[in-house]
């Protein structure tokens, strides 16, 4: 081979090289940035979450104690009307079959849909998913694998 022709290939393997280089620190400049947003976004949100449960504990929701005399109204009444859960209202108590309970539910006012929309995001922030059916109800899909998928024999 020539000197010229292999001064041409080694000058075309530098750049091809530094051009592998450059990119190799763009990607990790970006995925940086990415990891710190999400991380700021993570905080974020548990800050909204955290003001908003102190907030409603304020309210004197952490008050309101269970009364085993008293008569409760079911599980789609008012939060005053309802067995006092200690959480806040989310349009239904927990556990409710109702299709008032379904996490899109349009029966619910803008403060529950708030609520409802701020557990959704931090649940899915962490990578569970909502069963739609059901506000309260969320699975962790990465975890992979039959959770609690098992055979239960019958004693005798």
């Amino acid at each position: 081979m020539r000197l010229k022709t292999k001064l041409v290939l080694a000058i075309t393997l530098l750049v091809f090289l530094i051009s592998a280089l450059l990119s190799l620190v763009y990607v990790s400049q970006l995925l940086h940035a990415s990891v710190e947003q999400s991380a700021e976004t993570n905080r974020m949100v548990a800050n909204q979450v955290t003001l908003a449960v102190q907030d409603a504990l304020r309210t004197g929701l952490k008050d309101r104690k269970f009364d085993p005399t008293k008569p409760y109204a079911d599980c789609i009444a008012p939060a005053a009307a309802r067995a006092p859960e200690g959480s806040i209202d989310m349009g239904t108590g927990y556990d409710c079959s109702d299709a008032k309970g379904h996490t899109a539910a349009a029966s619910i006012t803008p403060a529950q849909r708030r609520w409802r929309n701020t557990l959704v995001t931090a649940m899915a922030r962490q990578g569970f998913v909502n069963y739609s059916k059901e506000w309260w109800h969320f699975s962790l899909p990465a975890a992979n694998g039959q959770a609690y998928d098992f055979p239960i024999p019958v004693r005798r």
